[in-house]
């Protein structure tokens, strides 16, 4: 590694750094093309320690959705050889209360609009000399695009630009291939004017991989991160919605107090308060409280009927020569702008290996019984299973645990 970067590393070990943006003075990282990444390749979704990760944090005076006590739920679960950047851009609103020393606060833009998904604006490629960031040939959701260029400048990683379409929750890759949705691949093709196998061929020679097309278009899940998950060793780890639907649909008819308990939780935990039943996004519309006891069934259902796709998936990756491994989730339809019942999902996780153990970090919900069966599952399979609470109201919104930490570096 390059001084500059084994520098960082013991910086960031050693204390806590609140990084100050400045639009005149940031340092500018130089910018490479891909040509330049024979030595580099995709950061593994397994594998060594996790050593560096980023969460983004998000305030009540600036979002709807407030996730502090979640990032905090994160970082306190992660290892203690872990170090977190946490960008925010309300750094007074907040008070960390864990220790100290594990965490990085990099102030953005106080006017930036941020979600909470660090995992798709930008890849890590890892390799000879310091970690790289490549960036989508564009990215429109709020201002998450300067995610990048921030930990860039502050943290002297270069840029990589590409003319590829990506976001990073829909390609997930393990040592042995990369793994990417298949709407993705249909956009560059459509943008490009180019075949599927030239596309193919752009993303291997850009993250240094083989690649694999999961699934169909258009994808039934917007992110493949949520129901596919390598595990290293030729094992992948596949959603079972129709696992999912059984698990759920038996509390209902045998301990519904369960179900409606969990559902007011969701309802009342959305906004932070359950004295507050609504609120105005920066766009000036009304967000309203969610009523989400329709929505069990219709998750159920569809939880059932997305259950072929899954098969489907399971089936193809089985016949590229892996063994597959199932685990339980309940999967609600995002379509449209209503708020609808979390995506319960126990493949959107964290891995690392410490001391020759598997060790998965697993999001919990708040519905006992799934949870329980997705903890077991995991442990099943030899993995030390760290629970990650608080993730429903994430969920609500569609994205989990892997969605919400991007990992830098790797021991």
């Amino acid at each position: 590694m390059q001084w500059r970067w084994i520098i960082l590393i013991t910086s960031l070990i050693i204390s806590v750094l609140t990084l100050k943006f400045n639009q005149n003075q940031g340092t500018q990282t130089p910018l490479q093309t891909s040509g330049e990444l024979q030595s580099h390749q995709l950061i593994s979704d397994t594998g060594s320690g996790i050593k560096i990760a980023v969460c983004s944090l998000l305030s009540a005076r600036k979002s709807s959705l407030r996730n502090g006590p979640l990032v905090q739920n994160i970082v306190n679960e992660l290892s203690e050889e872990t170090h977190v950047v946490i960008l925010v851009n309300d750094l007074e609103s907040f008070q960390y209360t864990g220790n100290a020393d594990r965490v990085t606060f990099l102030e953005l833009p106080e006017a930036s609009h941020l979600s909470i998904w660090p995992q798709d604006p930008f890849l890590i490629l890892e390799g000879s000399g310091t970690p790289k960031m490549v960036v989508s040939k564009k990215f429109d959701r709020g201002d998450d695009f300067i995610m990048a260029e921030q930990l860039s400048s502050q943290l002297d990683l270069a840029i990589i630009e590409t003319d590829l379409h990506f976001e990073g929750g829909n390609i997930v890759c393990s040592s042995e291939k990369i793994f990417i949705g298949r709407d993705t691949v249909s956009r560059n093709m459509a943008d490009l004017g180019a075949n599927e196998g030239q596309i193919i061929s752009r993303f291997e020679k850009l993250l240094g991989a083989s690649v694999h097309i999961v699934g169909t278009t258009p994808q039934p899940i917007g992110h493949i991160d949520l129901i596919v998950t390598p595990l290293g060793a030729k094992v992948i780890s596949v959603a079972d919605s129709n696992l999912g639907a059984e698990i759920v649909q038996e509390v209902l008819d045998q301990s519904p107090r369960e179900i409606l308990r969990f559902i007011e939780e969701c309802e009342n935990d959305f906004f932070g308060s359950d004295q507050i039943e609504s609120v105005t996004d920066l766009a000036g519309n009304q967000l309203v409280r969610p009523n989400l006891k329709d929505g069990l069934q219709h998750a159920i259902q569809y939880s059932r009927e997305l259950s072929s796709d899954l098969d489907a998936i399971a089936s193809d990756l089985e016949k590229q020569g892996f063994r597959i491994v199932r685990a339980p989730a309940l999967v609600s339809n995002l379509e449209g702008k209503e708020i609808r019942f979390p995506i319960l999902t126990y493949n959107n996780v964290l891995l690392e290996t410490r001391n020759e153990q598997n060790i998965v970090y697993l999001p919990q919900y708040g519905l006992n019984t799934l949870d329980q069966a997705a903890y077991t599952n995991w442990e099943s399979l030899g993995y030390l299973v760290k629970p990650v609470e608080g993730f429903a109201t994430s969920a609500m919104y569609g994205g989990s645990l892997r969605c919400c930490t991007k990992v830098l570096l790797r021991d």
